[in-house]
Parts: C-alpha cells; structure tokens; sequence
C-alpha cells in the first residue's frame, strides 16, 4: 500500500503533540476493544444504544499541547502504510460481514452517512464519515437511511447531527408559518429558538441556524424597543405628561442606555450602533422638550397675556433643563453650546423688547401722571376751592417736584427730563411762593452754576491734560532727536541743510498744536457763554420782579422774610400778602386817578408796572381793565 506524509506548522516543542498523539491513539483502540465487548453482550436483545467518546481526554491532552507550543516553528510529519488489502465498504448495508476491517460511515451523497451496526445482540455507531473499524464475521450493517428509520422508532434524535433534521425542519416550518399568519411577540419567537437549541443542541447544524434566528430577532427586538422608546419619548415631551405617567426624561434616558447596554453587551449590536441609539434618545428628548416648552411660551404669550418677564423666565428655565440634560449625559457638548446659546439669544431679544415696553410703559405712566396733575390743578383753579381740600399751589408744586424725582429714581424718566420738569416745577413752586421768589430762583439757579463751575474744571483739567501730555510728548521727541542728532553728528562733515528741515518740522508741528488747542479752546467758550448767557437772564428775570414789587412800596426782604418764616402754614397768608401789595400800588396811584360815570375808579399806571400787577393780581383772584 502508499505511504502518505501529513505535514504541519506548528509553533513550539514537537515532543509534546506527538505524546497527546499516542494518547489518543490509545484511547482509539480502547474505544474498538469496548466497542466489540458490547456487541456481544446485546445479542437477542433490546437495548438502548449509547456511545461513549473515549477519546475525549486525547483530544483534549493533543489541543493543550498544541495550544502550548509558542516558541518555535516545527515540521511534524507522521507516515503511515496500509497492510494487507483495503477495508471493505458497506455503504449499502450488509447483513452478515465477512470479519475483519470494514470502512463505515460511507455512503455519498448525504450529509449524515452514521451506519449502525448489530454484533452479537447489541448495536453500536461511529461517529464521522469514512471510519475504518473492525467487524466480527457475521455483524450486520445498516445503511444510513435504514439506520435513521430504526433511530426514530427508538425515540432517539441523536442519529440526526446535520442539516437533514426532519424532526426539527417540521417544527421549524410549522413555527415559521405560524409566525406569519398570527402575531406572535418577538420575545415569544426568541423564546423558541433558545427552547429549540436545548432540544437540538446535538445538531450544530441547527443550532447555528437557532442561533442565527434569535441574533436576528434580538437585533429586531432591539430595534423595536429603541423605536417604541421613541414614541414613547416624543409622546411625554410633547404632551410634557411624565409626572402621569410616574416617569421623567432621566429616567426614561436611563432605561434606553440600559437596554442598549444590555443589547452591546450580548453582542447583539455594536458600539457604535450603541452610541448611535443612545444618542437619538437624548437628541429626542432634548430636541422634543424645547420645541414642546417653544411651543408653550408663544401660546401663552399669544393667547394667555404671558408677561415678557415670565417669558424670560420660562427661557432661564430652558437653559437650566439645557445645562441639566447636558451634565447627566443626555445631550453632547455641541448640542448643549448650540442649545444654550440659541436660548440665550432669545433671552437678550426678550429682554430688549422688555425694555422697549418697560420705556413706552414709563413714558404712559409719567403723561399719565402730569395729566392728572394738570387737571387737578385746572379743577381747584377754577372753582377756587384749593383750601376746602386742604391744598395749595405750594404743596401743589412740591408734590410734583418730589414726584419727579420719584420718577427718576425708578428709572421711568431720563436725566434730561428729570432737570427740566423739576425745574419748571421750581420756577412754578418759585412763582406761587412769590415773595420767596429769590430763595428758590437761587436754588434752581444754584445747579445751574454749579453745573456750570464743574463743567469750566472738566474743561480746564482736559486742557491741562492735553497741554501736559504735549509737554512730554515735546520733552520725549526732543530727547529722542537730541539722541539721534548726537549719533549724527558724530561722523557728519556739515548739517545746514539738516538744520534748516529740523526747524521747519518743529514749526509744522508746534502750529499744529497751537491751532488745534485754539479749536479746543474756542468750543469749551462757546458752551460756557451759551450756559453764562442763559443765569445772566435767569438773574435778570429775577431781578426785574423784585424791582418791580419794590417800586410799589412794599418791602421785598420783608415779603421774603414774611413767606419764609410761616412757609408751613401758608394757607390764605399770601392772599393776604398780596391783598396788601395791591392796596399799596392803589394808594400809590390814587393822586393820579379819576372816574367816569359808571362809577368806577381808573388810576395812572405806567407800562412797567402793569406785567407786576397783573401777576399779582391772578394770584389773589383779583383783576384789572386798562383803558387806553
């Protein structure tokens, strides 16, 4: 017979395979002699076939020392001969063996080509295809087909390792079927897949196809799950019912990273699919909760009357749940700066509207105010009664510089208007005093002064300061040029050409200087003779009332004094006061004045003194008719 070599690479000491080799060899033969001892001892009988694999431990010694050689690279070549003639073959069955080695296991053609064997009252089978074994003359032989018949009857399965599983394609077809004309859960398909790899776990053929199925549904199980916690995540963001439903976004969150990680870890689905589902739902979460409270802000502000401060609110609320989402993972930084910053844009939108609406609310509130006023003032002018309500144009006039100023504080006037209605309110309050005039005038004219003093600082200090800094600039170029003309002058020959551009730049520029401190100059006079023109007739208005009640014989200081020391019970005083004034411009006038013949008295008045009487006169109700 031929010799034939089996050549392998193996990788560390060759002593060791060729040791686990002869084991199981060994344990071959061992198997051979137990087999034949069984054979005799089942004839005439019924009996219940078992197979037990002694070669086990052999295989088991020759894969660890396989698995053990890693230090070098071998050359292990086995040769053996064939004696004698070659086994006989009996792929088509046999029912009396001639004795002697005999090739099983043969048949072409099929996927489990086991034979069974019968000797001496007991059966027995070889696993594997083409297996050389030694008959007893006179052993049956069964055919593979035969073999699988006489399995079945015994209610043993074992006979059918490969994809010929009739038993299991039965039920498979008939659980396939039925899954496709009824709606059988996922979790019940899965289930039994895994009932049928227990049941056919000797068939790696079918249990590879099990397994292939339950990867298949997990993967769809998955999927499914991730899309119902989709829905499920849309439906509470939307409706913002967790609280009904005894959940919140967290949570939620939390389960689908567990069921991904679940899924990843079985390895049903890979990492990046695992951050891809994760992802989603927070996406999902964040995206949907900000587009449901969008949607809740502009109903309320539409149709609700929501505040411009409560819509800043529920924006500030937005960037915490932002922030929230973003520190338990929910959402990445991207989406988190994306997000707050979109919100923090309509928060700065929000709260420039807001100061719009707070400018044109103030400016309401302040007409309305000066309305009231007017028509209250208008009211007691008209039917005389400032005293039934216990008023006067004094306290009239106080009470609306303080309420300016009350205004101003709160930020719902300008500077601007602040001065100039408390100033007309002074000249007001300045005008119903009357003979405090001057005190007040003094004091409406004291800021002005004031103002005007510190603004004639402010313009000398930047003066001085731009003189100062040009003095150091000069200082600091002329030090620089005296350097640079020192290094010049070390090697030059002659410099008047370099004299003469040197003046010309210093005068350039000290003409420069000169005229644009003129210019600096010539704008802060302006401002100061404007502001001095405007106390200079201030002064002169006031001037001109005092003279003109001195020239009618009363005392001025008196007046003022009078006014002064009983300004806090000022009611029905002036009146008096000035019923006083008139009488004495009357007595005055007397020696000039003559009547008609309705009786009435006409006196010499001169056009100076006639603007003071009638000032004084529509203070105390009282009026003249001139004649001309």
């Amino acid at each position: 017979m031929e010799a034939a070599n089996l050549s392998v690479s193996i990788t560390g000491n060759a002593s060791g395979l060729l040791a686990a080799v002869s084991t199981a060899n060994a344990a071959l033969a061992g198997l051979a002699g137990t087999a034949n001892a069984a054979l005799a001892g089942i004839q005439d009988k019924t009996v219940k076939v078992t197979a037990i694999d002694n070669t086990a431990a052999g295989v088991a010694s020759a894969r660890a020392a396989i698995n053990s050689l890693s230090d070098k690279t071998v050359t292990v070549t086995v040769q053996y001969q064939t004696v004698g003639s070659p086994p006989k073959t009996f792929a088509q069955g046999t029912a009396s063996a001639p004795g002697g080695l005999a090739l099983v296991n043969d048949e072409r053609g099929i996927r489990d080509p086991r034979e069974l064997i019968y000797h001496d009252g007991q059966y027995m089978m070889y696993q594997g295809r083409d297996v050389i074994v030694p008959l007893a003359k006179g052993d049956r032989v069964y055919t593979a087909a035969q073999t699988k018949a006489i399995m079945e009857a015994l209610g043993i399965p074992s006979y059918a390792r490969g994809l010929k599983n009739e038993r299991f394609q039965m039920e498979r077809d008939n659980f396939k079927s039925l899954t496709k004309s009824s709606n059988v859960p996922i979790d019940e398909q899965i289930a039994w897949w895994q009932d049928a790899v227990e049941r056919f776990s000797y068939d790696y053929e079918v249990v590879k196809e099990c397994n292939e199925e339950i990867f298949s549904l997990t993967r769809k199980l998955a999927d499914n799950i991730n899309d119902l916690s989709g829905v499920y995540i849309e439906e509470r963001t939307h409706f913002n019912d967790w609280e009904t439903y005894g959940d919140n976004a967290l949570a939620a969150f939390e389960r689908v990273k567990e069921n991904n990680r679940k899924f990843l870890d079985d390895g049903f689905i890979t990492y990046s699919e695992y951050v891809e589902n994760v992802k989603k739902a927070g996406e999902d979460l964040y995206e949907g909760r900000i587009e449901q409270s969008e949607d809740w802000l502009e109903q309320q502000r539409k149709y609700n009357g929501m505040s411009t401060e409560e819509y800043i609110a529920g924006l500030e609320r937005m960037a915490d749940y932002t922030k929230e989402y973003f520190a338990n993972g929910i959402i990445d930084y991207r989406e988190y700066a994306e997000g707050l910053q979109e919100i923090n844009n309509d928060i700065f939108k929000a709260r420039g509207e807001q100061a719009k609406e707070l400018q044109k609310q103030n400016a309401a509130d302040y007409k309305h105010w000066e309305s009231d006023a007017a028509n209250w003032k208008k009211m007691r002018d008209t039917y005389g009664d400032w005293d039934d309500y216990g008023d006067s144009h004094i306290q009239f006039y106080e009470r609306c510089i303080e309420r300016v100023k009350e205004f101003y504080e709160a930020g719902k006037i300008d500077w601007q208007q602040y001065m100039d209605d408390t100033f007309d309110y002074q000249l007001k309050l300045y005008k119903a005093q009357e003979g405090a005039l001057d005190e007040a005038m003094e004091n409406a004219l004291k800021d002005k002064r004031d103002y005007i003093a510190d603004l004639k600082d402010r313009f000398r200090t930047q003066e001085d300061a731009l003189k100062r800094s040009w003095d150091e600039d000069d200082r600091s170029a002329d030090m620089a040029d005296i350097r640079k003309q020192i290094g010049i002058y070390s090697h030059a020959v002659t410099n008047k050409g370099r004299e003469k551009y040197e003046e010309l730049q210093a005068r350039l520029k000290q003409l420069q200087r000169e005229e644009e401190i003129a210019e600096l100059e010539a704008e802060h006079n302006r401002i100061i003779e404007r502001l001095e023109k405007e106390l200079a007739a201030a002064e002169t208005n006031k001037r001109g009332l005092l003279t003109s009640l001195n020239s009618y014989g009363m005392s001025t200081n008196q007046l003022v004094g009078g006014i002064v020391a009983d300004v806090q019970n000022m009611r029905g005083f002036l009146s008096d006061m000035f019923a006083k004034l008139i009488n004495a411009v009357e007595s005055s006038a007397r020696a000039n004045s003559y009547t008609d013949n309705s009786s009435k008295t006409y006196y010499n008045v001169g056009s100076g003194a006639k603007a003071a009487l009638d000032a004084l006169a529509a203070s105390i109700g009282r009026s003249f008719i001139y004649k001309y």
